[in-house]
This record gives C-alpha cells, structure tokens and sequence, in this order.
C-alpha cells in the first residue's frame, strides 16, 4: 500500500497552490502537512528538502508580487530555508500589509513630467554614441588598410 501511496503524496505536494480562501500561514501549514505525510511514506529519496519545500512553497504563492521579492530574497541569498523564508512571507503578507501595495503603487504612478526630455536624451546619446563608433571604427579600418598594403609591399 506505501508503494503505491508515495506518488500520490508526491504529486499532492507539487501540486499545492495557495487557494484564494487561505492566506499564507494557512497554505505554508498545508503545503508542511502535505510534505510530512510525503516524507512518512519515503524521506530516503528526497534530497535537498529545506530548498525543496522553500521552492514548492515559493511557486504555490497566489499573490505574484509576494512570490516576486520572496524570490528576490532568494536570489540575493540562496541558501535561505523554507522556515526562513515562510516567515518572510507571512510577516510582510499578514503584518506589513503585503506587497499588493507596493505593487499598486509602482503600477499606477503617473508618468514622470522628464519622462519626454529623457528619451529625446537617450536618443541623442545613442546617436552621438554611433557616430563616434563609426568614426572610429573607419579610422581602425583605414589604419588597417594602409598596414596591410605596407605588407604587402614588402614582399
């Protein structure tokens, strides 16, 4: 019966998602349950579990911007644990409010009143920018030219 019980924990466990009901202490515990009735059944096979569990509860978060600076932090220190991490989420998704503010506000900032003047800026940079490498890149090729033509003239 364990034999065949094992893969189905084991697809139960990848397949955790937050569900829109649940906030994040609730779905950190399920996917924590999910993965201990997983590990009863075979903890021989499963390497790295801190980061497995870390992951699996990282790709089941709901809120996208959640899981975003979740996964900043992640990338910024890569060995965080599952516990670590969890707590992270939970703080800055039942205390601070949760990162849909942030988010909300990033995306409907009205545009900057420079925000005109710096594209006329980056593409007068990049014209002056391709012109100067033009210029050079003619003067190596002559340069170039006349050294090969003075090489060929000696033999």
């Amino acid at each position: 019966m364990g034999a065949l019980l094992w893969p189905l924990l084991f697809v139960l466990f990848f397949n955790c998602r937050q569900q829109a009901e649940k906030n994040v202490r609730s779905f950190a515990l399920q996917l924590q349950q999910c993965w201990q009735r997983m590990m009863l059944q075979d903890s021989q096979n499963i390497t790295n579990s801190e980061i497995l569990r870390r992951d699996q509860f990282l790709s089941g978060l709901r809120d996208d911007c959640l899981r975003r600076d979740m996964l900043t932090k992640v990338a910024l220190v890569y060995n965080l644990t599952f516990s670590t991490i969890k707590t992270e989420a939970i703080l800055q998704a039942e205390v601070e409010g949760g990162p849909q503010l942030h988010c909300c506000m990033v995306s409907s900032a009205p545009p900057s009143p420079w925000e005109d003047d710096l594209q006329k800026l980056k593409v007068e940079l990049k014209t002056e920018l391709l012109k100067e490498l033009d210029t050079k890149v003619s003067g190596l090729s002559h340069s170039l030219l006349q050294s090969i033509r003075a090489e060929f003239q000696k033999l």
